[in-house]
């Protein structure tokens, strides 16, 4: 039986009892050893505040007549696992930067605190990171100077103008867009917009969205289908089309690694002869594919399309010309 469980089954047994309840008969109710009862009925009195008394005659435990029937648990019981999922929302909440919705975001993190603390016992400001830490890499700097803003425009289909700079052509452009959704991609904001100067969606980096305007046009809208569309059909976030399917083959080291990951929804993947694993998945954007494929090293191949397996080969001709 579960500690929240046992919790509430101490409570209803106290409850419905005229008389105190011998430790005994605590313990063949609870399914639990003595030391366990003390432990239930200790949270009960001291953390939950049960006017708990005990009976020296009969070893046994009741609420007090006058205070019984007002006494409640509190409001909300969670079981174990509800619990560990509020736990690992805490420690998400704690870890975000604290630009983005600090404010807003607190009060929420100081109510599941409380709950928590109500519930485990736990003193949650000083234990929850023994159990739970979340490591992030890779995040960019300059992400929410727009963010709140980007969010009411989104929700309220408005059109925007900003001003840009690509890191792909570093340039600087000016783009009217009519934004579709925020996506968090690998540490990062990104937003998914209709650009209304190149008639077709693109995806931008929050952190290179140098100026912000926010217009009285309204934004154009696309239907969940054409949204899903773009977002999923080929690898990596910069998405669009698909214009090929590449097959790729991890060593034997790799594959074990590789063979229970996900890189797109609809990767095919099996195992071959000679125990390297075999990964089909359609792209649009190569670059972002070959910055992936590149990390694995020496324990990767490309076996097609013969486009990908040159580009593949020309990054690798750079990079050993730095050590030539």
């Amino acid at each position: 039986m579960e500690q929240i469980e046992r919790i509430i089954r101490l409570h209803n047994l106290l409850s419905s009892s005229r008389h105190p309840i011998p430790r005994t008969v605590l313990q063949q109710k609870l399914e639990c050893s003595e030391k366990t009862v003390r432990r239930n009925i200790d949270f009960l009195r001291d953390r939950l505040g049960a006017p708990l008394e005990y009976n020296q005659e009969s070893n046994g435990w009741s609420y007090r007549k006058d205070e019984a029937s007002l006494y409640e648990l509190p409001g909300l019981w969670l079981n174990e696992q509800e619990i560990h999922s509020l736990l690992t929302i805490q420690q998400l909440l704690a870890n975000l930067d604290p630009e983005l919705l600090h404010d807003e975001i607190a009060p929420f993190a100081d109510r599941i605190r409380t709950l928590l603390e109500q519930t485990t016992g736990l003193d949650t400001e000083q234990d929850i990171s023994q159990y739970i830490q979340l490591l992030s890499t890779g995040k960019r700097k300059r992400q929410y100077q727009y963010f709140q803003a980007l969010t009411s425009a989104t929700i309220n289909k408005n059109q925007i103008h900003i001003s840009y700079f690509g890191r792909g052509k570093n340039q600087r452009t000016e783009r009217t867009l009519s934004p579709i959704q925020l996506l968090h991609y690998k540490e990062n904001w990104y937003l998914s917009a209709w650009c209304h100067g190149k008639h077709a969606m693109r995806v931008f980096s929050l952190d290179k969205i140098e100026s912000l305007k926010v217009l009285k046009e309204t934004a154009k809208t696309l239907q969940p289908d054409e949204i899903e569309s773009f977002t999923s059909a080929s690898f990596g976030i910069f998405t669009g089309e698909v214009s090929d399917q590449a097959v790729l083959e991890f060593g034997e080291e790799a594959s074990r690694w590789v063979a229970d990951e996900t890189w797109h929804p609809e990767q095919k993947g099996k195992w071959l002869e000679n125990g390297h694993y075999q990964l089909s998945l359609p792209y649009s954007n190569p670059i972002e594919l070959a910055g992936e494929i590149l990390k694995h090293g020496e324990g990767i191949k490309v076996v097609a399309p013969d486009s990908l397996k040159s580009l593949i080969k020309k990054r690798l001709q750079k990079a050993w010309q730095q050590y030539d």
